[in-house]
């Protein structure tokens, strides 16, 4: 038996792949969330690039457009076993997630010290984002 993917499926595991590869990097998080962004597109049922971009978003607190993914995959794949616990983590019930989502935003925080540093986040401001931080160290 051979497993034959679709050009979508294809491109979508292999831009999930290269984002996880450029996260491992400090500052590349932009272009990273481009290739889940792609990823996501080209194969809009793929719980795998849902799940990667999906978590990066909730992680970054780009909320808004993590409830818009979550909405599409759902639309896409109903039933998905994923739904409830991707719910539950928007809803910040996911303690685990919280504590990643509260260590993300920290570290962007402490890039925002450094004057040029590239940023993942869209706060105005570095209390905003310590503020952002700090909200999800404490539910």
């Amino acid at each position: 038996t051979r497993l034959v993917l679709s050009g979508g499926s294809m491109s979508a595991l292999e831009c999930s792949n290269e984002a996880l590869e450029l996260l491992e990097r400090k500052g590349l998080e932009r272009d990273a969330l481009r290739l889940l962004q792609h990823a996501s597109a080209a194969d809009p049922s793929s719980p795998n690039a849902f799940s990667f971009h999906l978590n990066f978003l909730y992680t970054h607190a780009k909320d808004s457009e993590a409830a818009a993914l979550l909405e599409a995959f759902a639309a896409a794949v109903p039933d998905h076993p994923s739904l409830p616990a991707s719910r539950a983590m928007l809803a910040d019930a996911s303690a685990p997630m919280l504590h990643q989502r509260g260590q993300t935003l920290n570290g962007q925080v402490a890039r925002m010290r450094d004057p040029g540093a590239p940023l993942a986040v869209d706060f105005a401001s570095r209390l905003q984002a310590q503020d952002a931080a700090t909200s999800a160290f404490a539910q």
